[in-house]
């Protein structure tokens, strides 16, 4: 019986969603809407219109930005393509000799909105990831303007520490890709 071990003892499965009885609350603790997230009585939010022009707003600067970037042809060595930009060589090559975390970043937006994004990932996975998030958040701005309302599951996701770990896991895998191209792991 895996109950006697007394390491997992003291943990409760739980049934999801739970059903009448799975959650106990300790004796002497009033529950409140607190105790849970989102809270029952919270409402969907109504956006303003200016919220919904700014929602506008990001979504199409966000495809721009993927617009720009498929207009540009790739520099063949992986790196270069923001010099198309008129945009200045990367200071830590010139002063280092080692590229930088960002090198490649522009080429893979470029990769990744002509379809190519096996190539895309393998010049900067960071800027592969960072264009297929730009292309969501130009869709989810437009149709949060459109709608005009955050539902509770939105509130409850932009609220979490979803975000915080996302940025967290994009800047490991930055990191980590940076560190694969200067060593060639």
């Amino acid at each position: 019986d895996r109950s006697s071990n007394g390491l997992l003892s003291s943990f409760h499965i739980m049934k999801y969603p739970p059903q009448n009885g799975d959650l106990q609350q300790p004796s002497g603790i009033e529950r409140t809407d607190q105790d849970h997230y989102p809270p029952a009585s919270m409402e969907p939010l109504q956006l303003t219109k200016r919220q919904r022009l700014f929602c506008v707003l990001a979504g199409l600067f966000a495809w721009g930005l993927l617009l720009i970037a498929s207009q540009l042809e790739p520099d063949p060595s992986g790196r270069g393509t923001h010099r198309q930009l008129g945009l200045p060589p990367c200071s830590f090559i010139l002063f280092l000799g080692v590229p930088c975390p960002g090198c490649g970043m522009t080429t893979s937006w470029t990769l990744a909105t002509n379809g190519r994004l096996v190539e895309a990932w393998t010049t900067n996975a960071a800027g592969t990831l960072l264009a297929v998030f730009c292309s969501g958040i130009g869709l989810f701005g437009l149709l949060l303007a459109f709608h005009g309302r955050l539902t509770k599951g939105l509130m409850y996701l932009l609220s979490s520490h979803i975000p915080h770990y996302a940025i967290a896991i994009l800047v490991l895998i930055a990191f980590l890709d940076w560190l694969h191209r200067l060593f060639q792991i």
